[in-house]
């Protein structure tokens, strides 16, 4: 479907707290973040919304291209009671939001009245948009069933395995790809955690839901930005490489160097650092001292990032 050089007048509408009916956007383009919250906390928002506008910029879309004639909120009656501080002063997500007017920090006032209206402490909520041909758009802001690795897993690693399969355009965050309907089968049949992406050329690109990480002779590698989904998580992983004294390459892995990979690792929104415990029948070293230090330092940053979360602004 193309969204390119379509504009309208027609009103965009903001749901808040209530799940899209799938039947009613089959024919349109969903692109969604998923949110991971901490006492109370959206974590990382910023760069959520970054990768948001990189998907919008992607499909030809802005947020201009999407600002129309008004915001129409569906607010559930138990949200209406709620005010929110923003922008020095308290705005509810109930007033008249004029087109021109409507921001990712709109967004954020949303999430914010849905987080403390569900009482959510811990779990992820969805931002999904569902653009038709015409860049008519619909928002929903909505709590989503959160699964997390177990300790276990965290200790002993995950199995994974190979998958040939490649997305048409990685970059951007969009539902119900065939890759992913496809992959999540091949989960359920094999019982594993994740299937590793391998493309036309035999490289190891990324997970169907996570990106991945290869250590091999004290060097980190993973693919290059261009060729996978840019994960918040691992944005936040290559921070802290470029910041400690760890050899890294930007380089995919053939499925023809698997035997020298000693240590690899997941990243992701809902695992965070979940390290690799095989990968088909290979097994690896979850307990790689590289592994476990950028483990140690991603849960650092993100106590960091929860402890100055009234300074985080979009």
């Amino acid at each position: 479907m193309s969204l390119s050089n379509r504009n309208t007048d027609s009103n965009m509408k903001l749901h808040l707290g209530i799940h899209p009916d799938v039947q009613k956007h089959t024919e349109d383009q969903e692109i969604y973040e998923v949110i991971r919250v901490e006492n109370n906390i959206p974590l990382f928002f910023t760069d959520h919304l970054l990768r948001f506008e990189n998907s919008l910029k992607k499909l030809d879309l802005t947020w201009t291209s999407l600002k129309h004639t008004s915001i129409k909120p569906n607010v559930p009656r138990q949200f209406t009671s709620h005010l929110y501080y923003s922008a020095n002063k308290y705005t509810n997500i109930n007033d008249k939001v004029q087109g021109s007017d409507f921001t990712p920090s709109r967004l954020l006032i949303a999430i914010h009245q849905l987080i403390n209206s569900k009482t959510i402490i811990d779990g992820n909520i969805k931002i999904s948009c569902f653009v038709n041909t015409m860049a008519e758009c619909q928002y929903y802001i909505y709590p989503i069933t959160s699964s997390y690795p177990t300790p276990q897993m965290y200790t002993e690693g995950v199995l994974t395995d190979l998958f040939d399969a490649e997305r048409d355009n990685p970059n951007i965050k969009i539902g119900s790809t065939e890759v992913r309907k496809n992959a999540n089968s091949e989960i359920k049949k094999k019982q594993i955690f994740e299937t590793l992406l391998v493309n036309h050329n035999g490289l190891i690109t990324e997970g169907s839901r996570s990106n991945v990480f290869f250590i091999i002779d004290n060097t980190i590698y993973t693919a290059p930005s261009e060729q996978v989904l840019e994960g918040i998580i691992r944005k936040k992983v290559l921070e802290i490489i470029k910041s400690s004294a760890i050899h890294f390459k930007m380089e995919c892995i053939n499925i023809s160097q698997l035997n020298k990979v000693e240590s690899a690792f997941l990243t992701g929104t809902s695992p965070r650092i979940l390290p690799i415990n095989k990968i088909g029948d290979l097994n690896l070293d979850v307990d790689n001292p590289i592994l476990r230090e950028l483990m140690q330092k991603l849960n650092t940053a993100i106590q960091a990032y929860k402890k100055n979360a009234s300074t985080h602004e979009y």
